[in-house]
């Protein structure tokens, strides 16, 4: 969305990106009218507490777990697209940026985790990329100041203006460096994967790491390709991906069809992880 607003030279008095979970309720009670591109940071109960105090609130989102908001107005929720590209094909009557919109296909079929299509290589390079780039750790990131995110939106934004469709020398470089961890991090999870079958019986791995590519663990759905899902347990979350199976009808999963994620107390990813507890 910030790339959207940039590149289009929209506006906004403070533009943040969140980590889900964390604590917005300064930017909340300090600004009228709340534009979210990409995730709802709050409850249906805190949005209606907003709505009562005068916040004009505007949607933009395409996770299957909200869709609670398509009751209100100004709320826009298309689960076949990103966020951004939700948000840019809502305004891209009054613009015109044919790179632009070019960019949003490449990055919806990645967040989207849409592995089928054209794009879907590309969208790992840009991936690659922005992870390569943009690496800030912290829960929100006010993204006017300078931070980890200003390289990789500079690097888009030069691109855009000067119509460079194919990797420059800094992306290449990071691409490179992107691959060899790829490897490495293939081998450690198909040698410590462990399997198990859901309460419905449909066979999944799980694996305990502090991070992790997606598109490593897209490479271990294929080679194993009798599983439906992988849990990814981290500190205090668990992250799911599927190739094609609906990872939202499990317990807990909050997100996309075939990526999703919650945040769950150290005893529950203990419990998934011995292989006591099944979503």
């Amino acid at each position: 969305g910030y790339i959207v607003n940039k590149c289009l030279n929209i506006t906004f008095d403070k533009s943040i990106s969140i980590s889900l979970g964390a604590n917005i309720d300064e930017y909340l009670n300090n600004y009228k009218e709340i534009t979210c591109v990409d995730l709802v940071p709050f409850t249906e109960e805190k949005y209606l507490e907003l709505i009562k105090i005068g916040k004009i609130i505007k949607i933009y989102d395409h996770h299957l777990s909200n869709e609670w908001v398509k009751k209100y107005p100004n709320v826009v929720l298309d689960i076949s697209k990103c966020g951004a590209k939700v948000y840019f094909d809502s305004i891209k009557k009054d613009y015109k940026n044919e790179y632009l919109e070019n960019y949003l296909d490449i990055v919806s079929d990645f967040d989207t985790w849409n592995t089928k299509t054209k794009y879907f290589e590309l969208s790992v390079s840009y991936d690659r990329v922005f992870k390569g780039l943009s690496k800030t750790g912290t829960q929100i990131t006010e993204l006017d100041k300078n931070n980890g995110y200003s390289d990789y939106i500079n690097l888009i934004l030069d691109k855009f203006e000067k119509k460079i469709r194919d990797t420059t020398e800094i992306e290449r470089d990071i691409i490179d460096k992107a691959r060899v961890r790829e490897r490495k991090e293939f081998t450690y999870v198909k040698h410590n994967i462990k399997f198990g079958n859901d309460s419905n019986n449909n066979k999944y791995g799980y694996i305990s790491m502090v991070v992790f590519s997606d598109y490593v663990i897209h490479k271990i759905l294929e080679l194993f390709d009798d599983i439906k899902y992988i849990i990814i347990c981290r500190r205090g979350t668990i992250s799911v991906r599927s190739l094609n199976f609906d990872i939202t009808t499990l317990k807990y999963i909050n997100g996309h069809k075939f990526a999703g994620g919650a945040r769950l107390p150290k005893s529950e990813i203990d419990k998934i992880l011995s292989g006591e507890l099944k979503l």
